[in-house]
């Protein structure tokens, strides 16, 4: 296995994870606290990396080219066919959206602030799903190549942000604790591990070596984790709990952290910096999300990926999320809010349930998940609390 090819898989599962969740993780983190928060974020992460090898373990059992679609129906029959097309579509076409509103609305804003140069709304989300929807035309290889360069560019400004950031750091914020409100991240904490779309593509792409998709994994799902981390205790560290332009009034308010840490602190270059980041953070993100669809969309249609399949395909991916963007100005935060509920059908109860069919039927695979059905039932069992959580947190805050 080429050690590019390599590299570039861990790169792709890592910039799947780091999106716009990310960007609003540590505001509702930070309402139950940075402590507090870390017994939420190991969980959720076990979880879904466990769920993630489940993944693998079902998309092993399957010939090349199959996706989530096909597996659904060949081990849960119609009903899980149904339900992961429901889940798939509309977890990935809110991602779109919001990485879509996100991005077009930070290259608008730039635009304007810089160049003072003032363009229609939808002329910046029509130019950017072009421009990025280009390189998922071209395929794998292309985003790939794209997504390396920009997680350079990525780790670069995330450095930069951190050796920024540090002396703003006022420990006793990090101390501040609020037991009753550390469910509040559950659903966000959720969406930003969601590399898992991006498995049944991967594996293909590294000709199903099961040793390099395992490291692909482990590596590719931990960096998200630990970057997370530290970003939310710089930001939870920087910004008063109450007040003007605290946690609390930001997540009430909506803002991202570099907006209400611009306001609190006066610090406009760390706000630059974190602004640049977010840009690179939802690329990263868009790109894989984006393929992931193609590829499903392509499986469920049965659509060949030559010239004019493909054409086909990217209309099928963009278009719907560049008039959803047109017409809803808060569907950022739609999408984010109902993503954890999503990713835990999708990619916590449906891998679930795949395998425990999968080994009922003794279908063999090079894979096997360790662990046995205990492993298996208490990742359904996390799930289906997180499911409960979700919802209750989703619709309260709405």
């Amino acid at each position: 296995m080429k050690s590019s090819k390599l590299l570039g898989s861990i790169g792709l599962v890592s910039g799947t994870s780091i999106g716009a969740a990310m960007l609003a993780q540590p505001i509702s983190v930070g309402l139950g606290g940075f402590f507090p928060s870390l017994i939420i974020l190991f969980s959720v992460w076990l979880s879904l990396m466990a769920s993630a090898f489940l993944l693998l373990e079902v998309e092993m059992k399957f010939p090349r080219g199959s996706n989530l679609l096909t597996m659904a129906e060949k081990s849960l029959g119609p009903m899980g066919k149904l339900t992961c097309a429901i889940t798939y579509i509309l977890l990935l076409y809110s991602l779109i959206s919001a990485y879509l509103a996100g991005g077009s609305g930070m290259v608008y804003a730039a635009a304007e602030s810089a160049l003072g140069i003032s363009v229609p709304f939808w002329c910046s989300a029509i130019g950017f799903a072009i421009l990025f929807g280009a390189f998922i035309y071209f395929g794998t290889a292309s985003v790939d190549w794209l997504n390396r360069l920009l997680m350079i560019a990525l780790i670069l400004s995330y450095i930069w942000l951190v050796f920024q950031s540090s002396g703003y750091v006022e420990p006793h914020r990090i101390l501040k604790t609020n037991w009753s409100l550390i469910w509040v991240s559950v659903p966000m904490i959720i969406t930003s591990f969601g590399f898992h779309i991006v498995i049944p593509t991967l594996s293909d792409y590294l000709d199903r070596d099961v040793s390099a998709l395992k490291k692909v994994l482990w590596i590719g799902g931990s960096i998200p984790m630990i970057i997370y981390l530290i970003w939310d205790f710089l930001v939870i560290g920087m910004l008063p709990y109450e007040g003007a332009f605290s946690i609390t009034s930001a997540f009430k308010m909506g803002l991202m952290p570099q907006e209400a840490l611009e306001q609190a602190k006066g610090a406009h270059l760390i706000s630059t910096i974190a602004s640049f980041f977010g840009f690179f953070a939802i690329i990263t993100s868009f790109l894989g999300v984006a393929m992931s669809l193609l590829d499903f969309i392509a499986d469920g249609l049965k659509i060949k990926k030559n010239r004019i399949g493909r054409l086909i395909l990217c209309m099928l991916v963009f278009i719907p999320p560049v008039i959803f963007v047109i017409s809803q100005a808060r569907g950022f935060y739609i999408a984010l809010q109902f993503g954890g509920l999503f990713v835990s059908v999708l990619l916590g109860i449906l891998p679930c349930l795949m395998v425990l069919s999968m080994r009922k039927k003794k279908i063999k695979s090079p894979f096997k998940t360790p662990g046995g059905s205990v492993l298996v039932w208490s990742v359904f069992t996390a799930f289906c609390v997180g499911i409960v959580v979700c919802l209750v947190e989703t619709f309260v805050s709405v």
